[in-house]
C-alpha cells in the first residue's frame, strides 16, 4: 500500500498541474501583448531586446514601458523566495501561497484601465516571476517515477531541452529520453493554446479576459491541494 502511495505522491508538479500553468501562461503573454500595449508578459527576453532597441533611438518613454515589466518580474521571483523562506513548516503549502498571491494580482489587474497599461503589464510579469519561481519541475508518476526541469512561462528552455532529448533517444534508444522530449514539447503546446485562447478571449471582452487566469490559477490551487494531500499521506 505504502509502495502505491508513494508512486503516486508528487514531490514537485504534476503534469496536469504544469499543462494548467503552461495554458495561462501563453494566455498571460498573449494577453498583455494583443491587449496592454505589445508588451510581454513572460518574454523578458523580448521586452529586454525592445527597450534597447528603443533605448538606442531615444524613445526613452517607450524603452521604460518594456523596462519595468523585466523588474517586475525580478521582483516576482524574489517574491516567490520570500514566501518559500518565511512559510517553512506552516500547514498550507508555499506552492498554494504563491498561486494564491498569482490570482489574486491577475484578478486586480483587469480592474485597471488602459491608460495605465503599464502598471497592468508590471503586476502580470510579478504574477509570470513568481510561477517561474515556484514552478520549476514537473514530475510524472507511473512505472518509472521521473522529474524534469521545465518552465511554464516561456518555451526557450523546454524547446531546447525536448530537441537535446528527441536526440539522445536516436543515439542510444533509451525511450525515457524520448518520453522526456515529448513530455517538455507537449508544455510547449499548451503554451501555444493558452496564447491563441487569450488572444480570442481579448477580442471578445477586451482586459476583462485575465479574469479567466486567475481562473486557472483557482483551479491549480485546488489540483496543488489535492497534491499535497496525498504527499502528507505517505
Amino acid at each position: 500500500g505504502d509502495n502505491m502511495k508513494k508512486k503516486f505522491s508528487v514531490c514537485q508538479n504534476s503534469a496536469v498541474l504544469v499543462y494548467i500553468l503552461a495554458v495561462s501562461g501563453g494566455f498571460m503573454d498573449a494577453y498583455s501583448y494583443m491587449c496592454r500595449g505589445e508588451v510581454f508578459a513572460n518574454a523578458q527576453t523580448g521586452n529586454i531586446l525592445l527597450m534597447s532597441v528603443n533605448l538606442a533611438k531615444g524613445n526613452i518613454l517607450t524603452a521604460l514601458s518594456y523596462f519595468a515589466p523585466v523588474t517586475a518580474f525580478v521582483a516576482g521571483v524574489v517574491l516567490a523566495r520570500v514566501i518559500h523562506h518565511v512559510f517553512k513548516g506552516v500547514k498550507l503549502h508555499r506552492r498554494q501561497i504563491v498561486i494564491m498571491s498569482e490570482a489574486v494580482i491577475l484578478f486586480a489587474s483587469a480592474f485597471i484601465p488602459y491608460e495605465l497599461n503599464i502598471l497592468c503589464n508590471c503586476m502580470i510579469s510579478l504574477a509570470c516571476g513568481a510561477q517561474v519561481e515556484a514552478f520549476r519541475k514537473i514530475s510524472i508518476s507511473g512505472e518509472h517515477p521521473q522529474s524534469y526541469a521545465c518552465a511554464t512561462t516561456m518555451c526557450i528552455g523546454n524547446l531546447r531541452t525536448s530537441a537535446a532529448s528527441i536526440c539522445e533517444y536516436f543515439a542510444g534508444k533509451n525511450k525515457s529520453d524520448l518520453y522526456k522530449g515529448l513530455i517538455l514539447l507537449s508544455i510547449n503546446v499548451m503554451f501555444a493554446i493558452g496564447a491563441v485562447a487569450g488572444d480570442l478571449s481579448v477580442a471578445l471582452i477586451g482586459r476583462w479576459s485575465i479574469m479567466i487566469c486567475a481562473l486557472f490559477m483557482a483551479l491549480a490551487f485546488i489540483i496543488i491541494t489535492m497534491e499535497d494531500r496525498t504527499e502528507d499521506d505517505t
